[in-house]
This record gives C-alpha cells, sequence and structure tokens, in this order.
C-alpha cells in the first residue's frame, strides 16, 4: 500500500475556480449595468410620446373652444415630441434590447406605438391646414 502525499493541486484547482467563477459573475454584473444604461433612451421615449400624447389632447380641447392658433402650437409641441421618442426608439439601445429575447417585443411594441403616434400627430397637422 502506497502512502499518498497531499499534493498541491487541489488548493490551486480552488484557486482557479474561484477566479473563475469571480470573472464570471462580474462579466453579468457588467453586461447588467450596460443593459441599464442602453434602457435609458427607451424609458425617455415613452415620456416623450407621454407629452405628445398630451398634446394632442390640449390641441383637441382647444379645437373645441375654436382655438386655432393654440390648437397649432399643440400640434407641432406633439411633433416635435414625437420626432424626439423616434430618436430614441431608433437608436443603438433600443436596437441591443430588441435582440433580448422577451424585452426585444416590448421594444418593437414601443416602434411601432411611437410611428402610429408620429402618423396621428401628421393628420391632425394636415386637419389644421385644412
Amino acid at each position: 500500500m502506497s502512502h499518498r502525499e497531499p499534493t498541491r493541486e487541489a488548493p490551486e484547482r480552488r484557486r482557479r475556480w474561484g477566479r473563475v467563477v469571480t470573472l464570471v459573475v462580474l462579466l453579468l454584473v457588467a453586461a447588467a449595468v450596460v443593459l441599464a444604461v442602453l434602457a435609458r433612451p427607451l424609458l425617455a421615449a415613452k415620456h416623450e410620446a407621454q407629452q405628445a400624447q398630451d398634446d394632442l389632447i390640449r390641441a383637441k380641447a382647444a379645437l373645441s373652444r375654436q382655438d386655432i392658433p393654440g390648437a397649432r402650437r399643440y400640434v407641432v409641441q406633439a411633433q416635435a415630441e414625437v420626432s424626439k421618442a423616434q430618436d430614441h426608439v431608433g437608436g443603438t439601445g433600443a436596437d441591443v434590447w430588441s435582440a433580448v429575447p422577451v424585452a426585444g417585443t416590448a421594444v418593437d411594441d414601443e416602434r411601432h406605438l411611437v410611428a402610429a403616434l408620429d402618423q396621428t400627430t401628421s393628420v391632425a397637422s394636415i386637419g389644421l391646414q385644412i
């Protein structure tokens, strides 16, 4: 029967695995931070779209009061806000998030809603010109 002396391989393996686990955790945290930073424009787009919708509601109210200049101002503001929202949903952050499995469909939906809001503001502008 041979007696085996403890080798130094076991502690070295543990240290190596510890380094690998630490590296993986750091990479996951870094990816989460990058995704959070890239999500900021999408949140800004939601805010801009809400502002545009509110301005369109104000324009409708102005029209009901026969205030055509006021309605025009609100529609112009809505168009500017929709333009900003389109910039946000068309950026790199939105492109990255659209590739994320579950979140990607939400980004696509947000893009469709902003496009619909753009069409709505265009119709409102044409209506005011007529």
